[in-house]
């Protein structure tokens, strides 16, 4: 949401905007995800004809790259070199593609720390380094929790049809306040989207809806 937030209020907010969860893929699909492949380096199940990665569908626009420090050494180093030239390089390609991209990062991971240790690229590092915004833990602004879980269940119950304009108790967001939320915003999303399934067509979220022992 902070990057989406980013780029709307950017001169690109008229571009793309990209997303790529670098947790979520191996490294060599990742890698296509990314950089894209050309005709002749298709594999079985792959587009014969090749196909763009999120670089170029990103194009005048902002590519995100949440969990950006799970990306393994090969990436990394080819993410350096797509930043540093301004040019990105299908898999199997012998020419790189110009590409004009603003690319945001995400990560929970201590990157400097992740350098000192060999396990992060110090010049890609350095490249990102340019500017570091931190932004504070959920649970560090409990007061943002009820109103970011109302928006989160009218948005997911809107998608699958039901009853929106939902009533929260205050006790219900009491409970939500005072829990402890290891994984950040995007564990408070996946509860909001689960209750929103299972009250769909309920006016009201209860107390017993978000207790830890009733979920």
């Amino acid at each position: 949401e902070f990057a989406k937030l980013i780029h709307e209020l950017s001169p690109r907010k008229d571009g793309p905007f990209k997303q790529r969860d670098c947790a979520s893929l191996p490294e060599t699909l990742l890698e296509l995800e990314l950089f894209g492949y050309a005709e002749k380096a298709a594999l079985q199940n792959q587009n014969p004809k090749g196909k763009k990665g999120d670089f170029e569908l990103a194009q005048n626009g902002t590519l995100f790259l949440d969990e950006l420090g799970a990306m393994t050494p090969v990436n990394q180093a080819k993410l350096l070199v797509t930043l540093q030239e301004g040019r990105v390089n299908r898999l199997g390609a012998e020419d790189g593609i110009p590409v004009d991209v603003r690319v945001l990062g995400a990560t929970n991971l201590d990157l400097e720390c992740a350098v000192g240790e060999g396990r992060f690229n110090d010049a890609l590092y350095s490249r990102l380094h340019s500017l570091m915004i931190r932004v504070p833990t959920l649970n560090e602004r409990r007061e943002d929790v009820p109103a970011l879980f109302q928006n989160f269940v009218e948005r997911a119950t809107k998608d699958i049809g039901g009853e929106t304009g939902k009533y929260y108790p205050e006790e219900t967001l009491r409970i939500l306040e005072a829990r402890d939320w290891r994984f950040n915003v995007r564990e408070l999303e996946n509860l909001a989207k689960k209750i929103a399934v299972e009250r769909k067509y309920s006016k009201v979220i209860a107390p017993n809806d978000v207790r830890i022992d009733s979920l």
